[in-house]
């Protein structure tokens, strides 16, 4: 998983032994508002997204019989609003409402 702590840096960050134009170009980014506020909302959601992945992980499912956190996380996306379903293989397929996605089985 990305650690949104050193993107949210990025800006501060020397690049060594790169250009002082590439060193601009990433700290112009980094300050560009659409990035900041991404960057941003990735940190107040990190205590959410902390405490789901707990619950994923607190979802007894030994190697190879995993069905029971899968039907946790489809559960999940269909409260999203997601047209989800369980494939043959036991993934998880989700896609947003309207997407045109097949009917959830």
């Amino acid at each position: 998983m990305l650690n949104w702590h050193l993107a949210a840096s990025l800006k501060s960050v020397v690049l060594a032994g790169e250009s002082a134009a590439l060193t601009r170009a990433v700290a112009t980014i980094a300050n560009a508002p659409a990035i900041r506020e991404a960057l941003q909302s990735f940190a107040r959601e990190k205590r959410r997204t902390t405490d789901q992945q707990l619950q994923l992980c607190r979802v007894p499912a030994p190697t190879f019989f995993e069905q029971k956190r899968a039907e946790w996380v489809l559960a999940q996306f269909r409260a999203l609003g997601t047209v989800a379903r369980i494939d043959r293989a036991g993934n998880v397929i989700a896609h947003p409402s309207g997407y045109g996605a097949r009917t959830a089985q």
